[in-house]
């Protein structure tokens, strides 16, 4: 994939991270479709991180993006935690050095 594609992703969960107490993610059904549409229904800051991380890159980004971030911080699993457990693993796994950051 492309890097500005995977780099925005992931500065998308980055941010997730840093705000993860402004979010209701607890309704999220990860089973549907669109889990971000899901997500900014019940806390539309969530936009307005989207919008930071496109300003900031100087690109659109799309929606698989945006739901793989939702999937990546909030989806239910069985081999690993959530929030700074899950960006952890992330790390070991592709070689990255995401951090829960504003």
């Amino acid at each position: 994939m492309d890097s500005l594609y995977n780099e925005t992703a992931n500065r998308l969960w980055e941010k997730f991270e840093y705000h993860r107490n402004k979010f209701e993610h607890c309704h999220v059904d990860f089973k549907e479709s669109f889990p971000v549409d899901q997500l900014s229904r019940q806390s539309p800051y969530v936009l307005t991180l989207i919008k930071e991380v496109c300003d900031e890159y100087g690109c659109e980004m799309s929606e698989h993006q945006f739901s793989w971030v939702v999937s990546q911080a909030w989806a239910p699993r069985d081999d690993s935690g959530t929030g700074q457990e899950r960006l952890d693993l992330f790390n070991r796994v592709n070689n990255t050095n995401l951090a829960a950051r504003a």
